[in-house]
């Protein structure tokens, strides 16, 4: 699935806003934006799965053909969060 959208600027509400491509496939989801491309003319966000974690690769610098960050959100997963109270229903 293919979404085009404009991204208003979070900081300056006067700056023109950025057109945005976000797509959709089976094995990831990639963003692009206009005017921002890899050393390919590719997407320079893609998130993807690998092995049930959701993994966030940008390519940072349009001249690198490898991409500049590999984020694994392997740690903000809520099973990770630690309980301040114990569940609702629960002895305390």
């Amino acid at each position: 699935m293919l979404e085009l959208l404009w991204l208003s600027d979070a900081y300056n509400r006067d700056s023109e806003p950025l057109k945005t491509c976000v797509k959709t496939d089976l094995d990831c989801v990639t963003i692009r934006f206009e005017g921002y491309d890899n050393v390919h003319d590719e997407t320079v966000i893609l998130v993807e799965n690998r092995d049930g974690v959701p993994h966030v690769i940008v390519w940072g610098n349009v001249l690198n053909d490898d991409p500049t960050h590999v984020i694994s959100l392997k740690g903000a997963n809520i099973k990770h969060r630690k309980r301040l109270c114990p569940p609702l229903g629960g002895d305390i």
